[in-house]
């Protein structure tokens, strides 16, 4: 049987995204990665604001703002082409909220 310290590094390493010790969520670099990229989604896309997120061990839930979607985020509200009265929230599994 491994040691705690030994079991805690086993799983930071060999998990994607780090592991949770003592209720707090321990990124490994695979981990810091995805935050750092995830932070950075407004500096490259204009219409794109972040709200809350949490890494877990093996996937991550957030939620993306999409400000002024086009049509396509709003299809059946009859709109005129290209306008989108509300903003978009996409959760962290994709699907509109």
């Amino acid at each position: 049987m491994f040691s705690p310290e030994k079991q805690r590094i086993w799983f930071v390493k060999n998990v994607p995204f780090g592991a949770f010790v003592d209720d707090e969520m321990i990124l490994n670099k695979n981990g810091e990665i995805v935050e750092s990229v995830r932070n950075d989604l407004p500096n490259h896309y204009a219409h794109v604001e972040l709200d809350c997120h949490i890494i877990m061990p093996n996937h991550i839930y957030g939620i993306i703002i999409i400000v002024g979607a086009g049509p396509c985020a709003c299809p059946n509200v009859g709109q005129p082409q290209g306008v989108c009265p509300y903003r978009v929230v996409v959760a962290g599994c994709g699907s509109p909220v």
